[in-house]
C-alpha cells in the first residue's frame, strides 16, 4: 500500500506561507522504495544555541517528545547540561556557527554517523554589544558585523550546509526572530539583524516547498534567561 510520503500537495501544516502553489504533485511510494522514509528512520532535528533560553527548552521538548536531536552550541558545558543523561536520544556538537568552519563540522559531525538531518530550528543568536552614540565609525561598524554574524550567518550557514539533507528528507526549518524584529530592540544591529530572517525565510519557504519541505520565522517576546543581565544594565 501507498503512503503520504511523496504525493502532494502538502498538508495545511506545511502551507502557511502558500506552499502549495510551489509542490509538485509527485506518485505516492511503498515503504519499501522511499529514500523520504528510509532517511528518516535514522534521521535528527539540529538545534543551534541549544545550551541557554529558547534552544535549550526546544531540545529538551525535543527529545522528550521522542525525536533524536543535535543540539550546537559555541560552549561544551551548557549543551552537556541540556542533553543530560539523555545521550541515546541526543547528541551534543561545539560549533561557531558564524564561521564556515563551524557550518562543516555539523555536517561532518552527521556524516561520520551516518545520520540524515530532517529538521533545523535555528536558535542561536542574540544581543551583542551595542556601540554608543559617541563612540567612532570603526566601532559602529564592528558591532553591526558582530550582530549580523550573531543572528543572520548563524542561521544561513547552517541551512545551506545541510541543504541537500533537507531536501532529500522534506526538511522543516524554524527561524528564531524576536519581537524586536517589529518594534526595535532599543540597540539598532539585534532587531535589524532579526529583520533579515523574515525576509529570507520567503524565499528559503519557496526552495524547499519545491522539495516537500517549509520554513517558518517566529517571533517571541522578552525571554527573562536571556535578557536579564540587559535589563538591569538599562534599569
Amino acid at each position: 500500500t501507498g503512503v503520504n510520503c511523496c504525493d502532494g500537495p502538502l498538508p495545511d501544516s506545511g502551507s502557511d506561507y502558500r506552499m502549495r502553489d510551489f509542490v509538485p504533485v509527485r506518485r505516492r511510494c511503498k515503504p519499501s522504495e522511499c529514500h523520504h522514509l528510509s532517511m528518516l528512520e535514522r534521521s535528527t532535528i539540529v538545534v543551534s544555541g541549544g545550551g541557554t533560553g529558547i534552544g535549550r527548552a526546544v531540545a529538551r521538548k525535543l527529545i522528550d517528545s521522542g525525536h533524536h536531536v543535535t543540539v550546537v552550541g559555541r560552549r561544551a558545558s551548557p549543551l552537556e547540561e541540556a542533553v543530560g543523561h539523555l545521550t541515546d536520544r541526543a547528541y551534543v556538537v561545539t560549533a561557531d556557527l558564524s564561521t564556515i568552519d563551524g557550518a562543516r563540522r555539523i555536517v561532518s559531525s552527521l556524516s561520520d554517523r551516518g545520520w540524515g538531518c530532517r529538521g533545523i530550528v535555528a536558535c542561536a543568536g542574540g544581543l551583542s554589544p551595542s556601540p554608543q552614540p559617541e563612540d567612532d565609525l570603526n566601532a559602529h561598524r564592528q558591532g553591526w558585523l558582530d550582530a549580523f554574524e550573531s543572528n543572520v550567518l548563524t542561521a544561513v550557514l547552517l541551512v545551506e550546509a545541510l541543504r541537500n539533507h533537507l531536501e532529500r528528507a522534506q526538511g522543516r526549518v524554524v527561524l528564531l526572530s524576536s519581537v524586536a524584529a517589529l518594534r526595535g530592540s532599543g540597540g539598532g544591529a539585534y532587531g535589524a539583524t532579526k529583520v533579515a530572517l523574515h525576509a529570507w525565510m520567503f524565499d528559503l519557504a519557496r526552495e524547499l516547498g519545491v522539495h516537500g519541505g517549509t520554513a517558518n520565522v517566529l517571533a517571541p517576546g522578552f525571554v527573562p534567561e536571556i535578557g536579564r543581565a540587559s535589563c538591569r544594565e538599562r534599569v
